[in-house]
């Protein structure tokens, strides 16, 4: 096939973006893509993978541990996966509460949850009053570290508006890089919808059906990743796109309208494909 120069980028209403190629983690063209911005619900890709390095940590069963969801994570406001104080259910459960409807009751959840945990298993002598939830703040500012996300922050596990919760185009790219070798969350983003059922505070059974947020789903090859908006962060979003050889994560924070992220993450993968066919 003979190679044809790639034409300069599409027009895009997003204020920063990146391409990256998926299986490298290289950046391959992007606009604005160190100026930090609030990310609305992108945060939860740290947050999920926080969880997933704990219990690894741990050694749990994301099936059989339980977790109940308390006061605090079920009127923490936003989007959410209407969880209910006193529901029971796996971290395997939960984690499809965050990442599918981007519940910000099942990230409060697994923050205090995995929180506790820490604290009760550290070397440090923490006070009985301590924050469960800044204690897993503080794993995935340390995480974030780690993956070398230098221009990041992270204050709340939600990304809920904080002035001071903040990242990269960049640095979600190296994110969402990292967080799509994680069989387990590979596995939770690509599917449309999922049901399950919990044990509430009265032992009967409740039942969800959580779509995921993500309208790419189920549509050319994406597999993936998340979405976000809040009114400082605009809307958001991180799509993972992979075929028999080719791997691409686009990430859009700030776009115009909610619906320009659907076909401009179309249009920048497109404009990846042909960088990567040309390289």
């Amino acid at each position: 096939m003979k190679k044809t120069k790639p034409k300069s980028p599409p027009v895009i209403t997003a204020k920063s973006w990146v391409i990256m190629d998926g299986t490298s983690g290289q950046l391959l063209y992007g606009k604005g893509e160190y100026e930090r911005r609030e990310i609305a619900s992108l945060t939860k890709l740290m947050t999920a993978y926080t969880v997933i390095t704990l219990v690894e940590k741990f050694q749990l069963s994301i099936s059989s541990t339980k977790i109940e969801v308390d006061f605090d994570a079920q009127f923490i406001g936003g989007t959410s996966a209407q969880l209910c104080e006193g529901d029971i259910l796996s971290i395997w459960n939960l984690l499809h509460g965050l990442l599918l409807p981007s519940g910000n009751d099942a990230a409060m959840a697994l923050a205090a949850y995995f929180g506790d945990l820490i604290a009760k298993n550290s070397k440090n002598n923490f006070h009985n009053k301590y924050d469960p939830i800044q204690i897993f703040v503080n794993k995935m500012n340390k995480n974030a570290s780690l993956l070398n996300m230098k221009n990041t922050r992270f204050i709340n596990p939600t990304g809920l508006c904080n002035v001071l919760n903040k990242s990269t185009a960049s640095d979600i790219g190296r994110l969402a890089h990292i967080v799509m070798k994680e069989p387990i969350i590979r596995e939770i983003v690509r599917k449309k919808i999922y049901c399950c059922a919990s044990i509430d505070s009265y032992g009967d059974e409740r039942y969800f059906a959580w779509e995921n947020t993500n309208q790419l789903i189920g549509t050319l090859n994406f597999n993936g990743l998340k979405t976000g908006i809040t009114p400082n962060a605009g809307p958001c979003l991180v799509t993972s796109y992979q075929d028999e050889v080719k791997h691409l994560i686009v990430v859009l924070l700030n776009c115009k309208t909610p619906e320009h992220r659907w076909y401009e993450s179309i249009l920048l993968t497109e404009f990846g494909i042909n960088l990567l066919l040309n390289s």
